[in-house]
């Protein structure tokens, strides 16, 4: 029978130091907080300098020898990167988190985000963008389905375990 994993015990508990890999877990997390910090409050875009002209140049000559469908813009590769961006929040956020707070994940995403571009709307040099919100909350959605199937993963496999050695 199924049983979802927020409604569950903790099935990390079970393995060997639960407590070391947590407090590397919090860390991790917070090198991952600074960083999108950094990317997102930053005065200007992150892409205002050579690499950001490097992906522009890849762009246009995948288009301009056809291995690139035309649809793969640089909006295209902007929209994935922010998706990307939260997906490993969400994913962190879904491990080190309590059972009963797993289910808010997305939601965080969502208010996350939202502050974020909010904060954008005010910043010279920066622009905000509805669609920025999605992508975010999208990836942070899609960490916390990540790591939710790979708790039920091994929620299953030690019930397995459990149910073998009886």
């Amino acid at each position: 029978m199924f049983t979802p994993v927020h409604l569950t015990s903790n099935p990390l508990r079970a393995r060997g130091g639960y407590e070391k890999w947590r407090l590397a877990g919090y860390m991790l997390l917070g090198v991952y907080i600074v960083a999108v910090g950094l990317v997102v409050f930053w005065p200007v875009h992150v892409d205002d300098n050579p690499s950001g002209e490097l992906v522009k140049t890849f762009l246009r000559t995948g288009h301009n020898q056809g291995w690139l469908p035309l649809w793969f813009s640089y909006k295209t590769v902007e929209w994935l990167s922010n998706v990307l961006m939260f997906t490993p929040g969400g994913f962190l956020l879904t491990l080190l988190l309590r059972n009963r707070t797993r289910r808010w994940v997305p939601l965080l995403a969502l208010a996350t985000t939202a502050c974020i571009e909010f904060t954008q709307l005010w910043m010279p040099g920066r622009t905000s963008s509805l669609w920025d919100i999605v992508a975010n909350t999208l990836g942070g959605t899609l960490g916390w389905a990540a790591a939710l199937a790979i708790l039920w993963g091994i929620y299953r496999s030690k019930k397995l375990k459990d149910s073998a050695s009886l």
